[in-house]
């Protein structure tokens, strides 16, 4: 999987094809609420659709400096999806496993992230 941020003419331009009330969409949803992991206002977000019978679908939104420490999670190499998941039973369960336990370590590591950030008292 690959992610880009890119500004609406840079993302017009490489795909005009795009259906552009989807963006907005998804840039409405966004703007509607705060950042997942600490509160902020957000500044970046997606819907997650889902992989059927593995992840449900989500609108996920985050600050300016949760999305970079997401950048730097996802970067792990053990966080890195393994595209070795084949449509049988047995690696749909290994891909159900490992979204799971992913997830759990995304949220662990926001944890930590967020709180580092937190003033001192």
């Amino acid at each position: 999987m690959q992610t880009r941020n890119l500004c609406r003419s840079c993302f017009e331009a490489l795909d005009p094809s795009v259906d552009l009330a989807s963006v907005n969409d998804i840039e409405r949803d966004v703007r509607g609420g705060k950042c997942q992991y600490c509160g902020a206002e957000p500044t970046t977000g997606t819907v997650f659709y889902g992989i059927p019978d593995i992840t449900k679908e989500e609108v996920r939104r985050w600050c300016a400096k949760c999305a970079q420490d997401l950048t730097e999670f996802a970067n792990q190499p053990e966080n890195k999806v393994p595209q070795d998941f084949d449509g049988q039973e047995a690696g749909m369960e290994r891909a159900s496993q490992f979204f799971s336990d992913r997830k759990r370590r995304e949220e662990e590591f926001m944890r930590q992230r967020v709180a580092e950030r937190r003033p001192k008292r």
